[in-house]
């Protein structure tokens, strides 16, 4: 006998996830050096193995995500976005 597929497996806190509270923004972030963006784009967490379990240091978290100078404009293909890497420095470990 097969198994239905569930999709009620995982389950999910609301934390950073509104305008007034984000996960990462301009006004929550610190760059080295001057800014060189407002917008932080999606990304990804940096996983702590190079291995399929998606595991995160919860000490040490860090975000790959795409930004691009404030003044730039244009189709979003044209856009000229960067890199940029958030580290966590208010770890409470």
């Amino acid at each position: 006998m097969e198994r239905e597929r569930s999709h009620d497996w995982w389950s999910w806190t609301p934390l950073a996830d509104t305008e007034s509270n984000p996960f990462a923004r301009s006004n929550n972030v610190a760059f080295s050096g001057t800014p060189w963006t407002r917008g932080i784009s999606h990304g990804e967490m940096v996983r702590h193995y190079n291995n399929q379990t998606l595991t995160i240091n919860p000490c040490r978290l860090q975000f790959l995500y795409q930004g691009m100078n404030p003044s730039a404009s244009g189709p979003y293909t044209t856009l000229p976005w960067r890199l940029g890497l958030l580290t966590q420095t208010n770890s409470p470990c």
